[in-house]
């Protein structure tokens, strides 16, 4: 009886160790597959951001990043991001208008010189007309040289080589 005892014990654990294996292969395939969709799940924000974040361009800045469907963490980094690109659509659009702006005030000196120069060379002038119209070219000039140093001036700010000094 003692050995039947035994061998039935044995079949017991046999079994327990066997059903103890089938349980621990389940929890790992469980814990596999659960881990896979839930770093899908939780990478598709990321890759939405990463997507909307490389398709923004000079041509195209003012697309931003959904921050509705990220979760906490995701969500301020994209409102950083967000803010990010707020601030570098800003600089840039302040850019534009500059130089628009810088373009229109050159092209005025350049055009009264052009003029003066025109209207000196259509037709003989006497000494007195030539000063005059040197004498506009010169201030023209003068203008342009102003506007070209406070150019240099603010890109060099722009650039931090150099630090506006204030004064009263």
């Amino acid at each position: 009886g003692l050995a039947r005892h035994d061998l039935a014990r044995q079949v017991l654990l046999h079994r327990f160790g066997g059903m103890l294996f089938l349980s621990a292969i389940s929890v790992l395939g469980v814990g596999l597959v659960g881990g896979w969709w839930f770093t899908g799940r939780a990478m598709r924000p990321l890759a939405s951001m990463t997507s909307t974040a490389e398709s923004i361009s000079e041509q195209n800045l003012s697309q931003r990043i959904d921050v509705s469907e990220t979760d906490s963490e995701l969500g301020q980094l994209a409102a950083v991001l967000n803010r990010t690109f707020d601030r570098l659509q800003a600089a840039f659009e302040r850019q534009v208008r500059f130089t628009a702006d810088a373009s229109h005030e050159l092209r005025t000196p350049v055009a009264v010189i052009l003029a003066q120069i025109e209207l000196s060379l259509s037709r003989e002038r006497s000494a007195q007309d030539y000063r005059d119209a040197l004498g506009t070219c010169l201030r023209a000039s003068q203008r342009m040289k102003s506007l070209i140093e406070s150019l240099l001036v603010l890109a060099r700010l722009d650039a931090g080589a150099t630090e506006l000094a204030l004064e009263p």
